[in-house]
């Protein structure tokens, strides 16, 4: 009988290297999408700045390289980090979750759970003939990868009735 097949596990060459300057830049970037900087969200955010790196040094559009394609990055590493940076403060939120805060910028983030509808009718009648538009030229958006991907698509396709949006607002 033949011994079980151990799990892989990542070595250094599979895992992120990054620093505080990354870190700093990945939570910026959240809070100027309003999207409350939680652990998954950076470690998202890392490594769709990593991608986006790669795609400039690769000289292929940005859209070719996927985020998910980039290094496993540590999230204990990434948690003790962000303890340790002076511009931050982290959160405890539930049993393996955190949140960042930037202690010279107040929050301003989206609450996506809210199902309150902020927009005018017109605003849904743009964004429906925007897609009847995009079906017909055969557009394709991310299916099955969360409101996320999918509200990044969107701000990436430049809909008129969503330029000025923050992607939490998407």
């Amino acid at each position: 009988m033949q011994a079980p097949a151990k799990a892989k596990t990542m070595s250094r060459r599979d895992t992120m290297r990054f620093g505080a300057r990354q870190v700093f830049k990945a939570v910026k970037s959240l809070y100027g999408d309003e999207l409350q900087p939680f652990g998954h969200a950076i470690i998202r955010r890392l490594r769709e700045h990593r991608a986006e790196a790669t795609a400039l040094a690769s000289n292929v559009p940005i859209d070719e390289v996927d985020p998910k394609d980039m290094p496993w990055v540590d999230s204990q590493r990434l948690r003790e980090l962000c303890a340790g940076m002076r511009q931050l403060r982290v959160f405890a939120e539930g049993d393996d979750e955190y949140s960042v805060r930037l202690l010279d910028t107040p929050d301003s983030f989206v609450d996506i759970s809210d199902g309150v509808d902020v927009f005018p009718p017109e605003f849904w009648g743009e964004l429906a003939a925007h897609f009847e538009f995009a079906q017909e030229a055969g557009w394709r958006f991310p299916a099955g990868r969360g409101h996320y991907w999918f509200a990044r698509a969107l701000a990436n396709h430049f809909v008129p009735c969503l330029l000025g949006l923050s992607l939490g607002r998407v």
